[in-house]
């Protein structure tokens, strides 16, 4: 049976994503605590699913970085709500003293994180599971932001709906160390570039190539290189139809006159909606 590499512990939303993405008892599940430790299990892995972008925060760089840095390719992807509830040992948000959270979760409830008592310690935790782990020894005036679906049955003071958006979601991907063809009606793509040089005019050009082909770009991110300072490579996303697919790959084959350019998938999009 393969084995897939998931951000843990159970619980969380990487775990949900992997059921989205693998299906059940297809594979089996091994947790790792860090994504820097899930892209490390794929040295014994099949795959790992990790989380790529968010509405709120937007792109996750060590995602990116390792997809990059690891040679590794993206298989499909599935997008989830991401909703968070304020949870309190006590009956008024004004009684807080300690707060448990994790970095994710404190990056996108700054509006909520605001309200609080002024001198709320805030103990960062390793995952949300962990913050409701730590509520549960019940000491008066310690709170967490947890996933909204961990406040049923909660016996103290809950408050839903605490992200900063109603709209919050997270993009997670499945990736591989092997290319995995896949066709859809709405294909993302998946690109990262490292120039060769330094110039004035190079993104300029960079993006006219695309442009030129009547690619769509929806999303270009800049990286360190990591070779030395003010050495930057790019991380492209593009979506189009099915049929778009062979000017997207003109266009790379175009760029990689000037560019080290990589196709990193092309994969079914899956475009987030609330219902």
């Amino acid at each position: 049976m393969k084995k897939i590499a998931v951000l843990g512990p159970s619980g969380t939303f990487s775990e949900t994503a992997y059921y989205k993405l693998c299906g059940q008892n297809e594979s089996e599940i091994v947790f790792e605590p860090t994504i820097a430790s899930v892209f490390e299990r794929l040295k014994e892995t099949d795959g790992a699913v990790v989380p790529i972008e968010n509405t709120l925060d937007g792109f996750v760089s060590q995602t990116i970085d390792e997809l990059i840095e690891r040679n590794l390719h993206l298989v499909r992807e599935c997008s989830l709500d991401v909703q968070y509830a304020f949870l309190l040992n006590g009956t008024s948000p004004s009684e807080c003293r300690r707060l448990f959270v994790q970095f994710a979760a404190m990056g996108q409830c700054q509006r909520f994180l605001a309200t609080l008592p002024h001198d709320v310690a805030k103990v960062m935790t390793s995952s949300n599971m962990e913050s409701h782990r730590l509520l549960l020894a019940k000491v008066p005036g310690d709170g967490a932001i947890v996933p909204i679906d961990q406040a049923n049955g909660f016996e103290g003071f809950v408050q839903s709906g605490v992200a900063d958006s109603i709209l919050n979601a997270t993009r997670f991907v499945l990736v591989q160390k092997a290319p995995c063809s896949m066709a859809g009606g709405t294909i993302r793509v998946a690109v990262a570039v490292t120039p060769r040089e330094d110039r004035p005019g190079l993104l300029y050009d960079l993006l006219g190539i695309f442009k030129k082909y009547g690619v769509n770009l929806s999303a270009i991110l800049s990286r360190p290189a990591k070779s030395a300072m003010g050495v930057y490579r790019f991380y492209l996303e593009m979506i189009g139809k099915e049929a778009d697919e062979a000017s997207i790959r003109q266009a790379v084959q175009t760029a990689q006159n000037a560019f080290d350019i990589r196709i990193l998938g092309i994969i079914p999009a899956v475009l987030h909606s609330q219902d």
